[in-house]
């Protein structure tokens, strides 16, 4: 017999990748390694995870063993792709190489013309060569007096797939030179260069204001121009966060500012070339040899605003609409730096205590008239209907059987003179008055119709007759098997059926004698939907006439966040193959809500963040059988719900309101969401004098490092901390009953921990025999528990009861810390075990690290650099750029304190006062 083998298969080489062409990627191998088969060759985008069809930018060759180049065409412009090969026969496949990743060719901007339309805006158009630019940056260098130029600035993104863009942030009498920067992820390119010259604005150019030192002009009152003193040594640019900028220009001492009334003059005030945001004289200083003019800027941040609400706003979205709105300026607002956290546990069900704790409703935990309870670690809805085949009733009458099943049950009753059946069912809450209702199913064969009474009889024994009519009340049906239905209404005037055992009985009266069949009787709550409309049995079989209510809407409180929620995701178990009718969530409880049908698991995003989220359950009823009256005689219990949360920390304001001057309104808004703000001048052109820098510190850095004298800094773990305890919201816990051990064995209490001295201790149904703390019995504030003490009056296995008042408490410890430094810190609104969980994480994530801070003086103050950039650290000996946390400033140095994150106290304070908020609102 012939033997066979397959020989050895090569593996390919590495190939050698090309991006020389546009829209393509070369690969070269260069040689073949076989003699024999195919090569394969695959490209994706290097973002991609797998290597088929469905990762972005996948191609694939496949060629003879000889082919030694090829090209992937049709690829996007600078995009980042990876390839690989391998060797293949129809016996073997060799090993694919290692991925080579390229970036194809990324042809940029071109043809970039500029036009100046006036002393502020400039009109640019170019070319856009690039199919696949993630933005088009417009980059600017303005012309220094040496002819050199400036520093590229990104003035704006005019997006992809543009080529024209206005620029109307130049400045007057200004040479600009422009660029296009288009870029993606992997790749950017610069355009060619244009210039362009704005002209000065008439009076702006003949104040020959000088490039360095100081220039102030004031309008005197006595004075027909405006007067520009003097600046002698020692003028001081105090830029200010949070605050009006301020100004203090000493001058050689004169009548001229101390004789006349100058203060609430207009000041205009340039320093090294740059206007200031000042506009008006406050205060003339003087003492032997000069005055000193003390002016701000910003001075409408003193007017009082009336009635500035926001029931529910982003901190930074309200500062915006009052910048713009009340001040009439223009706002520099950045969005907020947030973390989120997904998937975030809010609440969890799983016994009765968290059902009844969790559910919403004003009953225990629902009204009285709602059929839901909870039992057993269930929720599930009782009865609202009962379904009896009449033969089951006690009572009077003769059973009829049929053979062809034209009866429920294949039975009736035959009703004559006299007889009557009665139906007992046990009702678990309350039936409003006029909702409960009988509805029997019944044959006449002929007329007249008999005379019925019908009889309610109630827990305690009385009897009401509910309805009653003479021979011929009812019609014939045209006979026994054709059946017709009858309804009566059972407490009008009866009131509030109330939990008890209550009988329905349906009789004929003596005086009538006519044939009656009474096939079965269905009683309901009528405020809850049933199908009753199949009166023509099928081999003995009605459907419908259920027993249980269509759906019944198990909604759970709100569970307040500190942070911002998302999204949201709620897993549940039901008894239920099909999962319950409906799952539900929403983060407002005035939005409408996000729904699934029969799914046990369901997460939804929202359009718009809030403080809550709110879940509901929709339980169904299921059948036990198909047999008459076991259609939808079953509910569906819900065992167990988990309620997760996507959070984000974005500032927000809550029943805001304001009554006070704008500064004070925006400090407000900017302790809201440790937001920090400077007052700048608007850029020339612009509709307003002002503009407002908003963000917060670290969000921004500053291009250029400061000229440093000195600094003084430290790196401490003191006020670091890895694990935080967050102590809630007190509550009451009453008649609490525990058996006691022995004495030195404690018995642990329901709820923990305990305020110290809330506790009363005493004998069940006996308050006035009280036992005393330290004498009778010791109590475990912290772990909640409690055991007596020898020669005291309470004695072993003897059941006790106690009132208190328990704390809700949340502890969190940040992972792979052995020995963690411990903060505890009281948050008196938060209201739950989980929300002090959250608080705590919230906390660590903030302040567990080291805290740097640093004393830093710098030369003077740049009046083009915004005090609102943290300071690089280039030349301080810290990890990152630290936040400016104050200022001040003489005529030489200005002296920073700067802090690389927020003390734990602060932390604590801003998240007490989101909890505040969002406990009036929920």
């Amino acid at each position: 017999m012939p033997a066979t083998f397959t020989t050895d298969l090569p593996d390919e080489n590495q190939p050698v990748l090309g991006n020389g062409v546009e829209d393509e990627v070369a690969v070269d191998r260069e040689s073949a390694v076989s003699n024999y088969g195919s090569v394969r060759i695959q490209i994706r985008e290097t973002v991609a995870t797998s290597w088929d069809s469905t990762a972005a930018g996948f191609g694939e060759f496949v060629g003879s063993f000889d082919t030694l180049s090829m090209e992937f065409v049709g690829r996007e412009d600078g995009e980042q792709y990876e390839i690989r090969a391998r060797t293949e026969t129809e016996h073997v496949t060799g090993s694919w190489t290692t991925p080579a990743a390229i970036t194809t060719q990324f042809p940029g901007a071109t043809a970039l013309s500029v036009t100046v339309i006036d002393e502020t805006t400039v009109d640019l158009a170019w070319t856009d060569n690039a199919d696949n630019e993630a933005g088009q940056l417009i980059v600017r260098e303005r012309s220094l007096p040496d002819g050199s130029w400036g520093r590229q600035r990104a003035v704006f993104d005019a997006g992809p797939n543009t080529e024209s863009a206005i620029d109307d942030t130049a400045q007057p009498g200004r040479e600009y030179r422009y660029r296009i920067r288009p870029f993606t992820e992997h790749a950017e390119a610069d355009s060619n260069t244009d210039t362009a010259v704005t002209p000065a604005l008439d009076g702006i150019r003949d104040r020959h204001v000088p490039p360095r030192g100081w220039y102030v002009e004031i309008d005197h009152p006595d004075a027909d121009e405006p007067l520009s003193p003097t600046v002698v040594e020692g003028a001081e640019w105090n830029p200010r966060l949070k605050a009006k900028p301020q100004v203090r220009i000493p001058v050689p001492r004169s009548s001229t500012w101390e004789d006349a009334d100058v203060e609430g003059s207009t000041t205009r005030v340039w320093k090294d070339g740059t206007r200031l945001p000042i506009e008006e004289l406050r205060t003339v200083e003087r003492d032997e040899t000069r005055d000193v003019l003390v002016a701000k800027g910003g001075m409408t941040l003193n007017d009082d605003i009336d009635g500035i609400e926001f029931p529910e706003e982003e901190a930074h979205v309200a500062a915006e609409q009052v910048i713009e709105n009340e001040l009439g300026w223009v706002a520099n607002v950045d969005d907020p730096q947030t973390s989120a956290r997904e998937d975030v546990r809010l609440f969890q069900a799983s016994d009765s205590g968290d059902f009844a704790d969790g559910a919403e409703g004003s009953g225990d935990p629902f009204p009285d008239t709602s059929p839901l309870t909870v039992q057993d670690n269930e929720v599930f809805a009782y009865k609202t209907g009962w379904f009896f085949e009449a033969e089951t009733g006690d009572g009077s009458g003769s059973v009829n059987t049929t053979q062809g099943g034209e009866w429920s049950g294949g039975q009736s009753v035959y009703l004559s003179s006299g007889d009557g059946r009665e139906f007992e069912f046990d009702l678990n809450y309350t039936i409003p008055e006029g909702e409960a209702r009988v509805r029997i199913v019944y044959g006449v064969p002929s007329d007249p119709g008999p005379g019925l009474e019908f009889t309610l009889t109630q827990p305690d024994g009385t009897e009401t007759l509910v309805e009653s009519f003479g021979e011929g009340g009812l019609n014939q049906t045209g006979g026994q098997f054709e059946l017709a239905t009858f309804d009566v209404t059972l407490n009008d005037g009866v009131g509030d059926l109330t939990p008890g055992t209550y009988a329905v009985e349906v009789g004929q009266l003596l005086s009538s004698g006519a044939d009656v069949y009474l096939d079965f009787v269905h009683v309901r709550d009528a405020r809850f939907s049933y199908d009753l409309d199949d009166t023509t049995p099928v081999n003995g079989v009605v459907t419908g006439w259920q027993q249980r209510p269509a759906s019944s809407e198990v909604v759970f409180s709100p569970v307040g966040s500190v942070e911002q929620v998302v999204a949201g995701r709620i897993d549940v178990e039901v008894d239920s193959d099909t999962g319950p009718e409906q799952l539900a969530l929403r983060n407002d409880t005035t939005a409408s809500w996000q729904t699934a049908t029969n799914a046990t698991s369901f997460e939804t995003s929202f359009a718009s963040p809030g403080q809550i989220l709110q879940a509901r359950v929709r339980l169904g009823r299921e059948d036990s059988g198909s047999q008459s009256g076991q259609f939808g005689d079953e509910p569906q219990r819900l065992d167990f719900v988990d309620l997760f949360g996507d959070l984000v920390n974005t500032p927000v304001l809550l029943d805001f309101v304001h009554r006070g001057t704008a500064e004070e309104v925006l400090n407000r808004i900017a302790d809201a969401g440790d937001f920090i703000w400077e007052l700048r001048r608007a850029a020339p052109g612009a509709d307003a004098e002002y503009r407002i820098e908003w963000t917060q510190p670290g969000q921004r850095v500053a291009d250029i490092e400061p000229d440093l004298v000195s600094f003084e800094g430290a790196r401490t773990i003191e006020g670091s901390y890895q694990r935080v305890i967050a102590e809630g919201k007190s509550y009451d816990v009453e008649g609490e009953t525990f058996v006691t051990n022995e004495p030195g064995l404690n018995v642990g209490l329901e709820e923990s921990p305990v305020d110290t001295g809330s506790e009363t201790v005493y004998d069940v149904g006996d308050r006035s025999t009280q036992y005393e703390h330290n004498i009778d019995y010791l109590l475990d504030n912290s772990d909640g528990t409690i055991e007596i003490l020898e020669g005291g009056s309470m004695s072993p296995d003897t059941e006790y009861a106690i009132d208190y008042e328990a704390r809700f408490e949340g502890r969190y410890t940040q992972p792979a810390v052995d020995d963690p430094d411990t903060l505890r810190e009281s948050v008196p609104d938060a209201t739950s075990n989980r929300e002090c969980q959250q608080v705590a994480l919230a906390v660590v994530r903030e302040v567990a690290a080291p805290l740097e801070e640093a004393d830093v003086t710098v030369r003077k103050a740049d009046p083009d650099q915004s005090l609102v950039a943290s300071i690089p650290t280039e030349q301080l000996p810290f990890e990152g750029p630290m936040e400016l946390r104050n200022i001040n400033s003489n005529a030489r140095k200005v002296s920073l304190t700067l802090g690389s994150r927020k003390a734990a106290r602060d932390v604590f304070g801003e998240i007490r006062s989101g909890i505040s908020a969002v406990s009036r609102n929920v």
